[in-house]
């Protein structure tokens, strides 16, 4: 079977988290290269909020 996910999140959602968490949230969901890459974006968070819900919806896939 072929399984598709999709998960949409808001950008204000994620910089909250970021704001809040910092390195802890930031090192718990992302990989070392992904945070360099989204932090030297002119809008980090968008950048962040677009991978996250690139995960969650992976993870949505993989486990129906």
């Amino acid at each position: 079977m072929i399984y598709v996910g999709t998960d949409i999140v808001e950008v204000s959602r994620i910089q909250k988290m970021i704001d809040n968490r910092g390195k802890r949230f930031l090192s718990h969901i992302y990989d070392k290269i992904e945070v360099e890459y989204c932090s030297a974006r002119v809008n980090p968070a968008l950048h962040f909020a677009g991978r996250f819900s690139a995960k969650e919806a992976v993870k949505k896939a993989l486990l129906s």
